[in-house]
């Protein structure tokens, strides 16, 4: 009877303490919170808008809330319960209507891909371990028809083979029975793969693997896409580096992968554009791909057209207040940006939020991003802005 008394007692303690280590975080969501109070221009402009922001909690745990006209929302929920063991981000609370139960026991949360007909998840294995020896990637389909509420799920293995720890998918796309998929194979010595992957959903197997882009001693890559986009096309860089030199020695080359004809292709880019691409905010809406150039007045912003192949005339963009951009986009031809100011003000970093008109270059609205309670924090980060429709 006493082994049972301490097992019995063992786990009431294990309760306990992750009880109270959860309790504590969400006591300390309590302590800050942020508003956008209005500079000058239109607050329509900010009436369906939500900035997606990261801060870090008076025990040093970073979680991810929304910020809208009304305050700062918790991705997670405002029950304890909810928070600790059932954490659901408010973007995709907001795609998931009646299909809630289909995300339940699924995590990564960006690895959903939601559109009119199906909602499409994805799931990788990942090792941790030290032993570095070569391996399939594994790949975990599960797709939802909305209209007859079919399911069906299937394990996929991959004809490539290679040393890897960790797989990250970077971008879904969905068209004519096939699913792409964006993979990045973490590998040794922080280094990392890029590849494209083709599944057929009838036939439930793997068409067509491809290598885009490798990071490794002699260079580095990254991408512009959300996972969930479902965008036609795959934006990344590889920058080239020498041995023993910090900056790249090779200017940057653009690529633009077409999920459609499975193809990449490299960017003519104009000197102006390659010249800075290291302090460029780069972001792709649809077959519009924005770059974007810190200067010490203000941004300047070029576009291209992937289906034209143009670049369209530059334009530049004043700022009211010498700052890093921390996030930037595009959404129905007006440009939404978050700006932290260098300079800090009390016990405050200084944070703006802008909105432009791209033909005019005009500021539809500009606001001050303030925070208020018993916890400041300095590296609040917001790291994207989107807009959700009327209800």
């Amino acid at each position: 009877m006493k082994k049972y008394w301490k097992f019995i007692a063992m786990s009431v303690v294990i309760v306990l303490t992750i009880s109270t280590y959860y309790i504590q975080s969400a006591i300390a969501n309590k302590n800050f919170d942020y508003k956008i109070e209005k500079v000058s221009g239109n607050e329509a402009e900010i009436e369906n808008l939500i900035l997606e922001v990261s801060i870090p909690t008076n025990n040093y745990i970073w979680r991810n809330y929304s910020l809208t006209k009304d305050g700062l929302i918790s991705q997670y929920g405002d029950s304890m319960v909810i928070n600790a063991f059932s954490p659901l981000p408010l973007s995709l609370n907001n795609q998931l209507g009646e299909y809630r139960s289909f995300v339940r026991g699924k995590n990564p949360y960006s690895n959903f891909l939601i559109n009119d007909n199906r909602m499409i998840y994805i799931g990788t294995e990942n090792y941790n371990t030290k032993e570095w020896n070569k391996r399939a990637v594994n790949i975990e389909v599960e797709i939802l028809d909305k209209e007859t509420e079919k399911r069906q799920k299937f394990e996929l293995t991959s004809q490539l083979s290679t040393i890897y720890q960790m797989a990250s998918i970077k971008s879904i796309y969905h068209v004519d029975g096939e699913i792409k998929l964006i993979v990045e194979l973490h590998t040794t010595n922080a280094g990392s793969s890029l590849y494209a992957f083709t599944i057929d959903e009838e036939q439930q197997a793997i068409t067509k693997e491809t290598l885009l882009a490798i990071n490794d001693k002699d260079s580095y890559f990254r991408n512009y896409n959300g996972v969930s986009d479902n965008n036609r096309y795959f934006i990344y860089n590889v920058e080239k580096f020498e041995s023993n030199t910090p900056a790249p020695s090779v200017p940057t080359d653009l690529y633009v992968y077409d999920f459609q004809s499975e193809n990449a292709e490299k960017l003519e880019l104009p000197n102006e554009v390659r010249s800075k691409m290291d302090y460029t905010y780069t972001f792709l809406n649809n077959e519009k791909l924005y770059v974007f150039n810190r200067l010490e007045t203000g941004i300047k912003g070029y576009q291209y057209n992937i289906e034209s192949k143009q670049w369209h005339e530059s334009v530049s963009f004043p700022l009211p207040i010498s700052n890093e951009i921390q996030t930037i986009r595009e959404i129905e031809n007006k440009l939404y940006s978050v700006h932290a100011d260098d300079v800090i003000v009390g016990d405050d970093i200084q944070y703006v939020l802008l909105i432009h008109d791209l033909e005019t270059t005009d500021v539809l609205f500009e606001g001050k991003i303030t925070q208020s309670g018993s916890q400041k924090n300095l590296q609040t980060h917001f790291y994207d802005i989107y807009q959700v429709e009327d209800k």
